[in-house]
């Protein structure tokens, strides 16, 4: 029976309510935890979403039939969504050498606001708005905080002078992409990238276009060449009723010529 009729008979005092406790207590989610194996589309979906988390307001159409996996792509990008608003991450370039770089603590405040503080004393050094993935600057030390920051969370900026498990190298690497290392006025890695691409792909087409365009010459030399040469099966039954109906009028003349060469004769002998 329906939900509707079992409350009816609870209501009318047939059947006794009795909560209870849950079999399997639900395990807690977090976003750290190993989600199932994406296939190749899947992943290819849930990285075009993520890439769009915090980038402001934007909709976005996940076509597929059911049973195509569209559930886990909206579980990965639920953890993705959690992760990057629960956490946070501050990263620093110092203007001078990396030993240069002060020991700070920054503290994020309520209304877009920060204080520099000084990790020994706890003193307020400055203060600076802040916008997330924005550079801010102090005493030649630049830090940006990426994520999304909450009032009360401390960051601290402290001296590296053996330049270890920091991500500078990874920084780097990552800029080449962006940086114009084929010379002056040749654009980035990315954009040189794009236009062998583009290069590329419009050398297959006009490659493509050519061989069809060879293909249909071939086609209609084909069909020229069988045209002069070849046998046209309905001009040849043509000429074959026309030639059987000849055979059959001279067939008859014969006949009527027999008939009165025989009348003949038969006059002559009586």
């Amino acid at each position: 029976c329906g939900v509707a009729v079992v409350r009816g008979l609870a209501d009318a005092g047939a059947l006794e309510t009795v909560l209870m406790p849950p079999r399997y207590p639900a395990a807690v989610f977090e976003p750290i935890d190993e989600g199932p194996v994406l296939s190749r589309d899947q992943a290819v979906a849930a990285d075009r979403l993520t890439a769009k988390l915090g980038v402001g307001y934007s909709a976005t159409l996940l076509d597929g039939v059911t049973g195509a996996g569209k559930t886990e792509v909206y579980f990965e990008e639920v953890a993705a969504n959690i992760a990057a608003s629960t956490s946070a991450t501050a990263t620093t370039s110092a203007a001078q050498s990396a030993s240069a770089t002060p020991n700070l603590q920054v503290k994020i405040l309520a209304g877009g606001q920060l204080e520099i503080l000084d990790p020994a004393t706890g003193q307020s050094l400055a203060n600076r708005t802040w916008r997330q993935d924005t550079p801010i600057t102090y005493q030649g030390t630049s830090f940006t905080i990426h994520g999304d920051a909450q009032p009360g969370d401390l960051f601290t900026i402290s001296d590296n002078n053996a330049a270890s498990t920091d991500n500078r190298n990874a920084v780097q690497m990552a800029n080449l992409a962006t940086t114009a290392i084929f010379g002056q006025g040749q654009g980035s890695f990315q954009d040189v990238y794009a236009g062998v691409a583009a290069s590329f792909g419009s050398a297959v087409q006009s490659a493509n276009l050519s061989a069809g365009a060879a293909t249909q010459a071939a086609s209609d030399l084909k069909s020229a060449y069988d045209s002069a040469t070849g046998v046209n099966l309905d001009s040849e039954a043509s000429d074959l009723i026309k030639f059987q109906q000849n055979y059959q009028a001279a067939a008859q003349v014969i006949q009527a010529a027999r008939d009165m060469f025989n009348e003949i004769i038969a006059d002559l002998m009586k």
